[in-house]
């Protein structure tokens, strides 16, 4: 970070943290890349877990529901949840 940037050897320590946590508890890499990748390619636009299994050929929405909850708990992504404008009362 004394450079303005995060490190390569960095990113790759907490990737691996994080590919080490998945397995521990027995899930998927390659879904979760899939998943992660989804929602990098859609932020910061709101989306949809059918939309995301639907696009990245995932079993269902409950899994990438189940995989995204799990990456709120692995402090790897954050859920905010769609507040439409037009539907918030004065």
């Amino acid at each position: 970070m004394t450079r303005g940037r995060i490190s390569v050897k960095a990113v790759n320590t907490y990737l691996s943290w994080f590919k080490s946590d998945l397995m521990k508890i027995k899930r998927s890499t390659e879904t979760a890349k899939r998943i992660v990748k989804a929602l990098i390619e859609k932020a910061p636009s709101p989306v949809s877990w059918h939309n995301i299994a639907k696009e990245f050929e995932l079993r269902s929405h409950t899994t990438v529901y189940q995989y995204i909850h799990l990456f709120q708990e692995l402090f790897v992504a954050k859920i905010l949840h769609y507040i439409d404008p037009k539907h918030l009362q004065h």
